[in-house]
C-alpha cells in the first residue's frame, strides 16, 4: 500500500510542471521570433525561482506562490503574442494544469517508485518525465479536438472568471496543507495529496466548460449576426422589387412627362425634369431578365449600384435553374457575393478595371454559380475564407460565412481562389431529382 506519509513535491519537479504547462498554453499564441530560445531561458528562470522560493520560511509561501505565477506570466507574454485577456486566462489554466500534473505523477510516483526500486534517483526521474509527458500530451489532445477553442476572443469577464477559477481551486485544494496541523486536519499526507488532486482535476474541467460556453456564445453571436444579414437582403429585395414596379409604371407615363417637360418654360426646372429622368431610365436599363424573379431583382438592383459607380458587371444566368432554392437564399447568395464584389472593385482607382462577372448554369444534376471580379493585393484566410479587411468584425465578415451556410443547407461545395488578378467564388450545389 502506498505509504502514509508522502513527502512534499521536489520543487524541481513543481517547476518543471509549470514550464511545461505554459509551454502548452503557448502553443496556439507563439508568434514571436527565436521564442524556442527564450522558452527555454523562462524554464531555467523558473526552476531558480522555485529553489529559491524553497528555501523561504512557511510565512513566506504565498509570495512565493505568487512569484512563481507572475514568472510563468512572463513567460507566456515573452514568448507569445496575444492580447493581454488571452495571456492572462492562459496563465491561470497553466496554473491549475500544472498543479494537477505535478500532484498526480507525484502521488504514482510514491506508490510504485518511493523505496521500491533500484536506483531510485535516476529511474525515479525517467518516471515523473514520462508521466509528464503521457499528462500533458492527453491535455493537449483534449485541448485541440476544438481547434477554434483557443482562438475566441476573451473577455475582461472572462478573464476575472478564470482568474478566479484558479484562485479558488488553488486556495481549496491546499486547504489539506494549511490545516494538517491543526484539530481541523482533513487527513494524512496520501488523503490531503489525493484530495488536492482532485480539486485540480475539477478545476481544469471547470475550464473545459468554461472555454465551450465561450465557444457557444460567440456562435450564437455569429450565427444571429448571419440571421440579420439574410434579412436585410431580402429586405432590401422586397424594397427594390416594389421601387422597380413604380419605375415601370412611370416608364408607362413617360410621354406625359416628356410633353410637360418641353412645355416648361423655365429652363432650370426643365434641366432638373430631364435629369430625373435620365436618372430613372438609367435604373431602368439595369434590369435585367433571367427567368428568375428574385434573381432578376437581385441583380437589376446591383447593376444599378454598378451603373451609379462606373463598375461593368455581366451577367450569363440561367434563372430556371435556381428555382429549386428558396428566395430568401438566392437573394442573400447573390446579394452578399455581389455587394463584396462591388465593394472590392470600387476601391480600384482605374475604372477600366472595375469589371464583375456573374455565372449561373446548370450542368446536368448540378447548379453552377460562379463570381469574378478584378482583385488587386492579397487576400489574408482565415478557415478558408478571406478575411474582412474592415475593422469592426462585429459588423463585418459574414457575407462570406452566410454564402457557405446556404452552400452548405444545399449539400453544395464553395471554393475560392485569387490568381491572375480575378478573385473568384464558386459554388456548385446539387439539383434535386425533381428539378
Amino acid at each position: 500500500m502506498m505509504t502514509t506519509n508522502l513527502p512534499n513535491i521536489p520543487r524541481v519537479y513543481t517547476a518543471l510542471a509549470e514550464w511545461l504547462a505554459c509551454g502548452l498554453l503557448l502553443l496556439p499564441i507563439q508568434h514571436k521570433p527565436l521564442w524556442i530560445l527564450r522558452y527555454l531561458a523562462f524554464g531555467a528562470g523558473q526552476i531558480a525561482l522555485q529553489l529559491t522560493v524553497g528555501t523561504w520560511s512557511d510565512t513566506f509561501w504565498i509570495p512565493g506562490m505568487i512569484l512563481n505565477v507572475l514568472w510563468m506570466f512572463a513567460t507566456l507574454w515573452g514568448c507569445g503574442q496575444a492580447p493581454l485577456t488571452i495571456l492572462g486566462l492562459a496563465v491561470a489554466k497553466a496554473f491549475v494544469l500544472a498543479e494537477f500534473v505535478a500532484s498526480l505523477a507525484w502521488e504514482l510516483y510514491c506508490y510504485l517508485i518511493l523505496g521500491r526500486v533500484a536506483h531510485e534517483a535516476a529511474w525515479g526521474t525517467l518516471f515523473m518525465l514520462l508521466v509528464y509527458v503521457l499528462l500533458f500530451a492527453g491535455d493537449y489532445w483534449i485541448e485541440h479536438r476544438h481547434a477554434t477553442r483557443n482562438q475566441e476572443p476573451v473577455t475582461r469577464r472572462a478573464l476575472v472568471s478564470g482568474l478566479l477559477t484558479a484562485t479558488i481551486v488553488f486556495a481549496v485544494s491546499n486547504i489539506g496543507f494549511i490545516l494538517a496541523n491543526t484539530r481541523y486536519t482533513i487527513g494524512d499526507s496520501v488523503t490531503i495529496f489525493i484530495f488536492r488532486t482532485f480539486i485540480n482535476l475539477c478545476g481544469l474541467l471547470i475550464f473545459a466548460i468554461q472555454d465551450d460556453q465561450r465557444q457557444e456564445s460567440a456562435l450564437q453571436s455569429e450565427l444571429g449576426a448571419i440571421n440579420r444579414m439574410f434579412q436585410t437582403q431580402y429586405d432590401q429585395y422586397t424594397a427594390y422589387k416594389s421601387s422597380s414596379a413604380v419605375i415601370r409604371r412611370q416608364f408607362h407615363d413617360l410621354k406625359h412627362q416628356m410633353a410637360v417637360i418641353l412645355k416648361e418654360d423655365n429652363a432650370d426646372l426643365r434641366a432638373q425634369y430631364l435629369a430625373d429622368l435620365n436618372t430613372a431610365i438609367d435604373t431602368y436599363s439595369a434590369t435585367i431578365s433571367t427567368g428568375n424573379g428574385v434573381l432578376d431583382t437581385i441583380l437589376s438592383q446591383k447593376n444599378a449600384t454598378c451603373i451609379a459607380n462606373h463598375i461593368d458587371m455581366t451577367c450569363f444566368a440561367d434563372g430556371k435553374a435556381l428555382d429549386f432554392m428558396h428566395a430568401m437564399d438566392i437573394a442573400s447568395l447573390f446579394g452578399n457575393a455581389l455587394d463584396n464584389a462591388i465593394e472590392s472593385v470600387g476601391q480600384l482607382a482605374n475604372p477600366d478595371k472595375r469589371l464583375i462577372e456573374v455565372r449561373v448554369s446548370r450542368r446536368i444534376n448540378l447548379l453552377v454559380i460562379t463570381f469574378k471580379n478584378v482583385f488587386e493585393g492579397a487576400a489574408e484566410f482565415k478557415d478558408g475564407l478571406p478575411k474582412t479587411t474592415k475593422k469592426d468584425t462585429a459588423v463585418h465578415g459574414y457575407g462570406l460565412k452566410n454564402i457557405a451556410y446556404i452552400t452548405h443547407k444545399y449539400n453544395g461545395q464553395m471554393t475560392i481562389s485569387t490568381q491572375d488578378g480575378w478573385f473568384s467564388l464558386k459554388i456548385i450545389l446539387p439539383v434535386p431529382s425533381d428539378n
